[in-house]
C-alpha cells in the first residue's frame, strides 16, 4: 500500500494531465481537486457478522472558467486520455454555460507542504482487527440482553486529498481513521422503543477499545433507559437538551446563519450584525478544521484556501461569517477557508469539527446531576427528529429516546412527544450548560443545555 505522501504526488501528476488539457482547451482559470480513499468496512446484520468489504479509488473533480462561464466534471477515470477527455468535456460544458463575474477560483501562488495525521499503528491496521472492534461493538451493546442490534459498523479509511490550480495553488494532505456506529432498540416483554444510535471516530488506535465503550455503553443505556416509557405532559417553559439535540437545533441554526451565502442572499437576519448580541453571553461557539487533535482535520479547503479557527459566537456575540470563493466575491470580501465538499462536486460553504462551550463567568456550568435539579420537573430531550427553518428559527417535531424528570430525579422514559419553538429565542435563553463536552460522531461536541422557552405537547 502506497504511504498518504506518495498517492499525493501520483494525484497531483494526473491533476497536472488536467491542466494541462485544460489550458490547451482555452479558459482563464482551471482547477482540479481530487482525493483517493483506501477503505476496510465490517459490517454486523441480521445477527450475523459481513464478509469484510475494502474499497479503493480515486476521483477528480475538473473545474474551468471561460469568460465567466462555468464548466465541472467528475471522474474516477485515471488515465491520461480518459483524464483529457474528462478537461474538454468540462471545457465544452463552460462554453455552454451562463456567464457570472463571480466564478473563480483561489488566487496564489500558495504551496501547501504535505502534511498529515497518520497514526503509525492504525495505518498497519488489517481486517482481523476491524472483526475484534466489531466484536467489541456487539458485546458492549449487548451487555444488556435486552438490547437489539440492527446494524453496527467498524469502518478504516485512508484518504489523500490534493488540490492544483492554474494560479499556483498546489498542495495536499492525509488522513488515517476508524469510525464505528451502532444502532437498534431495546425490547421487553412485548414494548419495543424507538431506534437510537450512536458511534465515533478515532484518529489513533490506542483510543478505540476506550471509546467504543464509551460511545456503545451511552447507545446501550439510552435504548434500554427508553423502555417503561409513559405519557408526557404538556407544558411551555425549559428543557434539558441533549449534546445531539444542541447540535441540531442550534448548532445548525448557527452554521446555517453564519453561512456568507445566506448573508449576500439577504435570507439571514443576522446580516450586517457582526459583533452584536445574537445569543446567551455564556455561548461560545467555535469551529476548528486546522486542530490536529479532531477528526474532520484539514490543512486546506475544498478550493485551497488554509484553514483556521473562527468563532462563530464568541461570548454571546456574533463573531464571523464564512466565505466560500464565489459568495466572497458576491460580498466583496475574501474567502475565509470555508470551502466545503469534496471532488464529486462543486465547493459549497461548511464547518468542520464545531464546538459548543459555555462561560461559568455569564452563567451556571453545572455537572449533569446538578443540571437535571436544575430542571426540576421537566423534558430532558434525547433525539430530535423534526424541522428547522434558519431564516425564521422555528422548529417543531417529534422528542425521541427521552425522559422526564420530576422533583430533580430522573422519573421515568416518555413516549414520543411534541417539542416546537423558536431557536433563535432558544440561544438568547441558556439557564444552565453541563460540565461535560461530548463528542457527537468523534467530530463535532457539545454539553447538555438546560434552555427556556420550548412548548412540550404530551399525549
Amino acid at each position: 500500500m502506497s504511504t498518504p505522501r506518495e498517492t499525493a504526488g501520483t494525484l497531483l501528476r494526473r491533476a497536472d494531465v488536467a491542466l494541462d488539457e485544460l489550458s490547451k482547451a482555452g479558459g482563464n482559470e482551471h482547477e482540479v481537486f481530487a482525493s483517493h480513499l483506501t477503505e476496510l468496512r465490517a459490517v454486523y446484520e441480521h445477527d450475523d457478522f459481513s464478509v469484510s468489504a475494502s474499497n479503493e479509488g480515486s476521483e477528480f473533480g475538473i473545474r474551468t472558467i471561460d469568460g465567466g462561464r462555468l464548466g465541472f466534471v467528475t471522474t474516477n477515470a485515471e488515465g491520461e486520455e480518459a483524464l483529457r477527455a474528462a478537461a474538454r468535456e468540462a471545457h465544452t460544458l463552460a462554453r455552454i454555460s451562463t456567464a457570472s463575474e463571480f466564478h473563480h477560483v483561489a488566487e496564489g501562488p500558495t504551496v501547501f507542504e504535505h502534511e498529515e495525521v497518520c497514526d503509525p499503528e492504525l495505518l498497519a491496521v488489517r481486517p482481523e482487527a476491524l472483526y475484534a472492534w466489531l466484536a467489541r461493538v456487539v458485546e458492549e451493546a449487548r451487555r444488556d440482553e435486552r438490547v437489539t442490534l440492527d446494524r453496527a459498523v467498524v469502518s478504516w479509511a485512508l484518504g489523500t486529498d490534493v488540490i492544483a490550480n492554474s494560479l499556483g495553488v498546489r498542495g495536499s494532505s492525509g488522513h488515517a481513521s476508524c469510525r464505528w456506529m451502532a444502532m437498534g432498540m431495546a425490547k421487553s416483554n412485548g414494548e419495543v422503543t424507538s431506534f437510537d444510535s450512536d458511534g465515533s471516530e478515532a484518529m489513533k488506535r490506542s483510543a478505540i477499545e476506550a471509546e467504543i465503550g464509551r460511545t456503545i455503553g451511552e447507545f446501550r443505556e439510552s435504548v434500554v433507559g427508553s423502555l417503561g416509557a409513559r405519557a408526557g405532559e404538556s407544558y411551555r417553559g425549559a428543557v434539558l437538551l441533549h449534546p445531539s439535540v444542541v447540535m441540531d437545533l442550534l448548532g445548525d441554526l448557527v452554521q446555517a446563519n453564519c453561512n456568507g451565502r445566506m448573508h449576500v442572499d439577504d435570507t439571514t437576519p443576522w446580516k450586517g450584525r457582526v459583533g452584536d448580541v445574537v445569543a446567551s453571553q455564556m455561548l461560545t461557539i467555535t469551529e476548528d478544521p486546522a486542530n490536529r487533535d479532531l477528526a474532520d482535520w484539514a490543512p486546506f479547503d475544498r478550493e485551497g484556501v488554509r484553514t483556521a479557527r473562527h468563532a462563530l459566537i464568541d461570548g454571546g456575540r456574533l463573531g464571523f461569517v464564512a466565505y466560500d470563493g464565489f459568495s466572497a466575491r458576491r460580498a466583496g470580501a475574501v474567502p475565509t477557508g470555508n470551502a466545503a465538499g469534496g471532488s464529486g462536486g462543486l465547493p459549497y460553504v461548511g464547518f468542520s469539527n464545531v464546538t459548543v462551550t459555555a462561560d461559568p463567568a455569564h452563567g451556571k456550568v453545572l455537572g449533569e446531576a446538578d443540571l437535571t435539579k436544575e430542571l426540576g420537573s421537566g423534558l430532558v430531550v434525547k433525539r430530535f427528529s423534526g424541522n428547522l427553518d434558519p431564516q425564521s428559527g422555528q422548529f417543531s417535531g417529534i422528542a425521541k429516546n427521552s425522559w422526564w424528570v420530576r422533583d430533580g430525579e430522573r422519573a421515568h422514559a416518555v413516549n414520543e412527544v411534541m417539542i416546537a419553538g423558536n431557536a433563535f429565542e432558544v440561544l438568547e435563553r441558556i439557564l444552565a450548560a453541563g460540565d461535560t463536552l461530548h463528542s457527537l460522531m468523534g467530530a463535532d461536541r457539545a454539553p447538555y443545555l438546560l434552555v427556556d422557552g420550548v412548548s412540550v405537547t404530551g399525549g
